[in-house]
């Protein structure tokens, strides 16, 4: 069930970019689906600094611990279409590639 926090979060962000990222999402690839502890990211990462707000709690596909962890693509794709990061982290959205996305 959504709370109010991810629907005012959602409507901020709005139908279309969040069908966009959804796409995105679904769309990813080979290398792009990779999430990235901190460790490894900073070693063999994008090379961009992202927020702590775009990490999620997931299995690093490098060095297979579990930690926070980022998906460059996706933080990419957030962070290119100028969505706020915090309003994006409370709207409930994947910030990490899954198999399945909710």
């Amino acid at each position: 069930m959504e709370t109010k926090l991810e629907k005012k979060a959602k409507n901020q962000i709005g139908v279309e970019r969040i069908n966009g990222i959804i796409k995105e999402i679904q769309g990813l690839t080979g290398y792009q689906r990779n999430n990235l502890c901190f460790e490894c990211h900073r070693q063999k990462g994008c090379g961009t600094d992202h927020s702590t707000n775009l990490y999620d709690t997931g299995v690093c596909d490098l060095c297979g611990e579990t930690n926070d962890v980022v998906n460059c693509s996706i933080a990419k794709h957030i962070t290119d279409r100028g969505i706020n990061e915090i309003v994006y982290l409370e709207s409930g959205l994947s910030r990490i590639f899954r198999q399945s996305i909710d």
